[in-house]
């Protein structure tokens, strides 16, 4: 398990959540690679920017596990926050109370570019169970 903080480039918008890093999904790209956080209660002002492309990844603890990802979200609930989608004022305290906590490893491009891939051929499956008749609808 991991814990995650990705900030929204197109909204003032941060999005803590959890991932299950296993080893062939090492890293928190593969939890936003191909159907990106549409799904996630949100921010009404995000709809349809929500996805690989309008998100930077700020934190990623790959030892911390979803009690601390609690933590953080009921330290920084307010009014403004929609779901697990907290103001970006907050960064710099999210990220420091995540740092107390555990230790952030910096995911670099190469491992990025290979969660892309993944979860465009994700995406491609699943467009084609969906064109055979089965399966849940994707992006696109």
């Amino acid at each position: 398990m991991g814990v995650y903080v990705f900030r929204c480039r197109h909204g003032p918008f941060v999005k803590v959540g959890h991932h299950l890093a296993t080893r062939g999904r090492p890293n928190a790209y593969y939890r936003v690679a191909g159907r990106g956080f549409e799904t996630n209660v949100h921010p009404p002002e995000l709809d349809g920017l929500l996805y690989p492309e309008h998100l930077t990844l700020e934190g990623w603890y790959p030892t911390l596990k979803r009690e601390h990802e609690t933590v953080v979200h009921r330290r920084f609930r307010t009014a403004s926050s929609v779901g697990e989608f907290h103001r970006d004022e907050h960064l710099a305290d999210i990220l420091g109370v995540l740092d107390a906590l555990g230790a952030r490893e910096e995911v670099n491009e190469t491992a990025r570019k290979r969660a892309m891939r993944w979860g465009a051929r994700q995406v491609r499956r699943a467009r084609r169970r969906r064109a055979r008749g089965g399966g849940v609808g994707v992006r696109g």
